[in-house]
């Protein structure tokens, strides 16, 4: 059976406002992330830049993504003691993935939403095989936060609490 990729309603995504993941801790028993969601500004100039790799790489006429952004809401994604796993990953490094959904769901599935619940997954079943048995019985929730910068895959026990802050 393959996964089966499903949208999580962590909180009321608007349609307008870009969505990132500005920062991940974690602790002994705790995993905390901060989502702020971004609106375009005017009045914020978004001007090109000369990106220099090494000594020998210059790649002109590069834009900031988040430069005519401005934020106007904040998040916290608390995992209390419900955490087994989790992986982070540029999004560089999950090309393949972004490619696998768009085939499978369209080109709007990624556009338009960033929070997922996988079933049947993937990663909960590798887990398990090397968790030799000791998580076998252990009910599991697997949790995808993406955004243009990111991927957060979370194994965990129970859905997190989500607390909007002060922007």
């Amino acid at each position: 059976m393959l996964e089966n990729w499903k949208l999580w309603k962590i909180f009321e995504e608007k349609k307008d406002h870009k969505y990132y993941i500005e920062s991940i801790k974690q602790d002994a028993e705790n995993l905390k992330l901060i989502i702020s969601s971004y609106i375009t500004n005017p009045n914020k100039k978004n001007e090109p830049f000369t990106l220099y790799l090494c000594d020998s790489i210059k790649i002109e006429n590069v834009f900031d993504e988040r430069a005519g952004l401005e934020k106007v809401n904040s998040y916290k994604v608390f995992f209390n003691n419900s955490i087994k796993a989790y992986r982070v990953f540029d999004e560089h490094c999950r090309l393949n993935l972004y490619s696998e959904l768009v085939q499978k769901y369209g080109n709007d599935f990624l556009r338009k939403h960033n929070y997922f619940i996988v079933e049947n997954s993937e990663y909960i079943k590798w887990f398990r095989k090397n968790s030799i048995g000791l998580n076998a019985t252990v009910n599991l929730n697997h949790f995808v936060l993406m955004d243009s910068e990111t991927v957060v895959e979370i194994i965990a026990t129970n859905e997190p609490l989500v607390e909007k802050r002060q922007v």
